[in-house]
């Protein structure tokens, strides 16, 4: 047994011996890391049915559709139905907030009733105060009125004596012949255009006054009158500030 043993011992100890002896421990410690612990589970077989089973993602649409929408914009208030729940037709889905239109239609009402209020107001016929009060203002329009045509005539005098002077006193030395249809100038320009025009102007100016001067000898009050002879004024006036500009 000792000359066995010793046999062994000295094989192990050789080249080979060792590597064999390697892989002995290695193959003993593999088992018992990947086999130690596992559980087999044994059925008996039997013929069945196979069930297949599919898993897929997506998107499903309805085969009929409608877009709601409400007539006016705003804010929605209140929803009475949800994506998919059964409805019937006159249901109520959803309500927008009123308050505005509500606060309008106020408004409205209470312009209504005060346009009523005038209406029975004038279908009742005015109060005594009340047309005393625009008989009062028609009489002060009148008075002003004949006021205003009562000072046409001193208005049209003193603006008559001031274009009279303006033009045939402070002017009358830059002029010779100046009451006639030929005048000219007493001194000299290099303006020319500007003689010409006020050698023009001058006896249309001269006519101008002559025919003021006439229509305030015959100045009459008939209102009319006044009127035109305020017209005629206007456009003597025009001449004459034309004349005096150039």
């Amino acid at each position: 047994m000792q000359t066995i043993f010793n046999k062994i011992t000295a094989a192990i100890k050789t080249k080979w011996g060792i590597a064999i002896s390697v892989l002995v421990v290695l193959a003993v410690a593999g088992y018992f890391v990947f086999h130690k612990g596992t559980k087999y589970q044994f059925v008996t077989v039997q013929r069945g049915s196979i069930t297949e089973s599919v898993s897929i993602t997506g998107n499903t649409t309805p085969q009929q559709s409608v877009s709601l929408a409400f007539d006016s914009s705003g804010i929605i208030s209140h929803i009475y139905s949800d994506l998919g729940r059964r409805i019937s037709a006159g249901q109520v889905l959803a309500e927008l907030n009123t308050n505005d239109l509500v606060a309008q239609l106020h408004q409205a009402e209470a312009n209504v009733a005060t346009q009523q209020a005038k209406l029975r107001g004038l279908q009742s016929g005015s109060r005594p105060e009340d047309i005393a009060s625009s008989q009062a203002a028609l009489d002060k329009a009148k008075q002003d009125l004949a006021n205003m045509y009562t000072g046409i005539s001193d208005t049209s005098i003193d603006s008559y004596a001031k274009a009279t002077d303006a033009v045939r006193i402070q002017i009358s030395g830059l002029f010779s012949n100046a009451e006639t249809q030929n005048p000219a100038l007493t001194y000299t320009t290099s303006n020319s255009q500007a003689q010409t025009d006020v050698v023009n102007e001058r006896p249309v100016v001269g006519a101008s006054l002559n025919k003021w001067q006439d229509q305030l000898s015959s100045i009459g009050q008939s209102d009319t009158v006044l009127e035109a002879l305020l017209q005629g004024e206007i456009s003597y006036l025009t001449d004459i500030r034309q004349l005096l500009n150039n």
